[in-house]
């Protein structure tokens, strides 16, 4: 496809690519900050950053929101910035989608819904609630296993493979 038809579809399309030549990302106090150049300049106090792939793709397409959640546009690659950047809109997306990685399952107990599981993380013991199992647990492309719970935290586990025997029967249940 030519450059004048890419570019025709990515306007009808509405779609903004962020790149370093027609922007600038820095941190402000707790905040990352947006800066557009060139004929759209626009300053964003504030911006959001959102993986599209949070799993196969954690460091490309990432959606820019100002503080509304309107979409300012889309990072194809975070590696096409310079280095600080590169770490910078690294350190946030990290920060945002921390994920707790876990060692095994010692008990799975369902009660009206719910499922309460005492599991061993890298952090020690812990104990989390997840309501609609089969849901929120996820199978990833490379085999580890996403599990979200009721207030938003998220973990992730090895591979059903890799597991002990008794943590591996514990997830087969729901997946």
């Amino acid at each position: 496809m030519d450059i004048n038809r890419e570019k025709e579809l990515l306007e009808a399309a509405g779609i903004v690519y962020l790149t370093c030549a027609n922007c600038r990302f820095e941190k402000k106090g707790d905040f990352v900050s947006l800066d557009l150049l060139g004929n759209e300049a626009k300053n964003y106090s504030r911006v959001n950053l959102h993986r599209l792939f949070p799993f196969d793709r954690p460091y490309s397409y990432i959606s820019v929101l100002d503080s509304d959640s309107q979409e300012i546009g889309i990072i194809a690659e975070i590696g096409d910035f310079d280095e600080e950047t590169c770490e910078l809109l690294k350190h946030e997306l990290d920060r945002k989608y921390y994920v707790c990685d876990l060692i095994s399952v010692s008990s799975v107990k369902d009660r009206f819904g719910f499922s309460y599981w005492k599991v061993q993380s890298t952090a020690g013991e812990i104990t989390f609630t997840i309501r609609d199992t089969h849901n929120s647990l996820r199978e990833n492309i490379d085999g580890k296993i996403s599990i979200s719970d009721i207030d938003g935290n998220r973990y992730t586990l090895p591979p059903l493979a890799k597991l002990d025997k008794k943590s591996r029967r514990l997830v087969e249940l729901y997946l």
